[in-house]
């Protein structure tokens, strides 16, 4: 190690001692990472048992519906997840708790309505058109309908949980209670009900989201302060407005991690699909540790920016930073030396992905070396330009994906997703340096 290195390091530390603002990162980020570990790894065991139980095809459907579910609560989440994280910790620093509790209930409200209409649509789409989907397919997506509105509210619940700064309380239910009953549940079924297919597999899945969207609604209402209700419609129609623009922002955002394997779908065997998505589940591993820093970062790089602590925000892009190098060159290390064994856990004829999951792993060490630069844009009002940009990437991931998966199936899937990650978070980083003058990235390092 250089001198200079040891320099950066000691830089660093001196930083958290002495700064409590980085020291509420520090604490928050830490916090946050072991809680979403502790799930990713639950999460990841429940797929792995998914796919032994119902084999590479039966699990296929099963995934493909999981992923449907993302997609279309995009349109019932409304953005709220997104906004909530701003919103939040602004009126609790103004201790305008009427407005606190009327976007809390205007965002529930409405997403129930929205997710309600989106159950509806969804069944009767499959019940007029049923040869878009065939029966093994349409079965699991006609259960997962009925669980968009427990999702989508799961969704904002969470959010809100992170606005007040409960991060374990925000993971616990869906990313450690959910897949650990999951998997009991399965297994005890599969004693007695072998073979267990996707549709089976889905009607047990339904059960565990309403139990733990149960258990999340009791944290949740023990965690939030005593609040009186009082909401104007100028607030009603700010909170639509800027919820709206984070839900388009999400909706490409999913659109770029989604895409792929619904398109897979349509042009490819179910046994693609299979194998892609195991390989997606395992590269985001080398991500993850962004989001769990992204949990804490969203309200702190509000509070920093409109402060005009730009220092102090810079600051803390470089602690992202260091964490996030740190952690993602070691997963890549264990992944690329150990991705067939990993992939093996889902089953037998699964290391056969190994070549998709190095594809994959460069999107997301391009993701997570970019840090929080997503988050930067949108808290910082710079949302529209990060949109507009965003909208010519999501026409090339469809572009690309279209041009490759008939022809190359899953490995065409895997470079489309891999050079639309790539080119997206450079054009992120670069957005954020030109916008806000902070500099999220692994090289913010070398500014110090």
């Amino acid at each position: 190690m250089t001198l200079t290195s040891n320099r950066q390091i000691a830089q660093l530390y001196q930083g958290i001692v002495r700064n409590k603002t980085n020291r509420v990162f520090t604490v928050g980020a830490g916090s946050s990472l072991a809680a979403k570990s502790a799930g990713a790894v639950f999460l990841l065991l429940a797929q792995i048992v998914a796919a032994r139980v119902l084999g590479a095809a039966e699990y296929g459907y099963f995934a493909y519906a999981q992923n449907l579910l993302i997609i279309l609560s995009i349109f019932t989440i409304l953005g709220f997840d997104v906004s909530l994280l701003r919103f939040i910790p602004e009126y609790q620093v103004r201790q305008e708790w009427a407005e606190l509790k009327g976007i809390l209930s205007f965002s529930f409200r409405s997403s129930l309505l929205f997710s309600g209409a989106m159950t509806l649509l969804l069944m009767l789409f499959l019940g007029l058109f049923p040869t878009v989907f065939t029966e093994k397919q349409t079965i699991p997506l006609l259960i997962m309908s009925f669980s968009i509105p427990l999702y989508s509210l799961t969704m904002i619940r969470q959010s809100a949980l992170r606005g007040f700064k409960h991060i374990v309380l925000a993971e616990l239910p869906e990313s450690i209670i959910r897949p650990l009953v999951f998997i009991l549940a399965l297994l005890i079924f599969s004693r007695f009900y072998a073979p267990v297919d996707a549709a089976q597999a889905w009607l047990i899945y339904l059960g565990v989201v309403l139990l733990t969207f149960l258990i999340g609604t009791g944290l949740l209402v023990r965690a939030i302060p005593p609040l009186t209700l009082s909401k104007s419609e100028t607030e009603s129609r700010q909170w639509t407005r800027i919820s709206l623009d984070m839900m388009w922002m999400n909706a490409m955002n999913v659109i770029f991690n989604q895409a792929s394997l619904f398109l897979l779908g349509f042009y490819a065997d179910v046994i693609d699909i299979a194998y892609f998505s195991a390989a997606t589940r395992i590269a985001f591993f080398i991500s993850f540790t962004l989001t769990a820093v992204n949990s804490i970062a969203a309200p702190m790089i509000s509070e920093l920016y409109h402060a005009q602590k730009h220092e102090e925000l810079q600051n803390i892009m470089r602690l992202s930073a260091a964490f996030l190098g740190v952690v993602t060159l070691f997963t890549v290390l264990i992944l690329s030396l150990w991705g067939k064994p990993i992939l093996g856990f889902f089953g037998n004829e699964f290391p056969q992905a190994y070549k998709l999951l190095l594809l994959l792993m460069l999107g997301h060490a391009f993701k997570s070396f970019s840090g929080p630069a997503s988050f930067l844009l949108n808290m910082s009002g710079n949302q529209k330009a990060m949109g507009r940009v965003m909208f010519c990437f999501m026409l090339f991931h469809l572009v690309i994906n279209f041009l490759l998966i008939p022809r190359y199936a899953a490995t065409g899937a895997a470079i489309a997703t891999a050079v639309t990650m790539v080119l997206w978070n450079v054009s992120l980083a670069y957005m954020s340096v030109r916008f806000v003058k902070i500099d999220p990235t692994i090289f913010s390092l070398k500014s110090e």
